[in-house]
């Protein structure tokens, strides 16, 4: 999915919404995506955790140095430790998947 459908299928979703009484702008819809993307790269960079409702919610996880193997000659190399992002599943949307 792009971005540009996923703001068309929000504003579909604010659309049929009785609890909404306008349909958004499709500018707006994509100025609050990328204000939400903004706003997750500064929580997460700072080691913090960022709710998603009804997804979830994103951590960081911290990944420890390792040693692996160089799939094409078998040698060991040195992997380094770094941080990854880490999406935990909230109650809705496991119960919506199963």
């Amino acid at each position: 999915m792009t971005k540009l459908e996923l703001i068309m299928r929000v504003k579909a979703r604010l659309a049929a919404d009785q609890k909404t009484k306008h349909v958004h702008e499709a500018s707006v819809i994509g100025f609050v995506l990328d204000a939400l993307g903004a706003e997750g790269r500064s929580i997460l960079s700072a080691g913090g955790e960022m709710p998603l409702p009804g997804l979830g919610s994103i951590k960081t996880k911290e990944r420890a140095a390792r040693k692996g193997r160089n799939p094409r000659t078998g040698e060991p190399v040195a992997v380094p430790a770094k941080r990854t992002v880490k999406l935990e599943p909230g109650k809705a949307l496991r119960e919506a998947l199963n």
